[in-house]
């Protein structure tokens, strides 16, 4: 019994033939894998165009890779706008501590040079170029200004 049961297992493929079936039934022409009467033959079809796979043919492949890619690229993107958007907190941080300070701090804008020390003793210079000094008790501070942003200090002791 044993022996019978795989017998009939491995003869079991080769009973299912994929054979088509041309059928015109009340004037419909069909295609069917079941014979429509009991005469009919298997429908004759030319063989299959079989091409070889070309350059793409691994789309799903090619597809993964763009989309690796393109998230690489996001991922870098992303990582320099939180570098870039640290170092504007860390600047904005120290130019503030710098105003309660009230010192001036190399690439302060003229605007937050003023919020820290005030209107200067002394203003002069042109074509963006400035230069605004501070007269104090015993130092004179000179802040020098290019294109509305500090770009030197200096500090020198009041002569007696």
């Amino acid at each position: 019994m044993h022996k019978l049961f795989w017998l009939a297992v491995l003869l079991l493929p080769l009973s299912a033939s994929a054979e088509v079936y041309r059928c015109v039934q009340d004037g419909q022409l069909t295609y069917t894998d079941q014979p429509c009467a009991k005469d009919a033959a298997p429908a004759e079809l030319p063989p299959l165009n079989v091409t070889a796979p070309g350059k793409s043919a691994d789309l799903a492949a090619e597809h993964d890779r763009a989309v690796q890619a393109g998230k690489k690229k996001r991922d870098a993107a992303d990582a320099k706008f939180v570098q870039e958007q640290g170092e504007k907190q860390a600047r904005a941080r120290q130019v503030r501590q710098a105003i309660l300070d009230h010192r001036a701090l190399s690439g302060m804008t003229a605007g937050e040079l003023d919020s820290a020390l005030g209107a200067p003793d002394q203003r002069s210079g042109e074509n963006g170029n400035e230069r605004w000094t501070y007269h104090e008790n015993d130092h004179r501070l000179t802040v020098t200004l290019r294109d509305g942003r500090v770009t030197g200090i200096s500090k020198k002791e009041n002569r007696k």
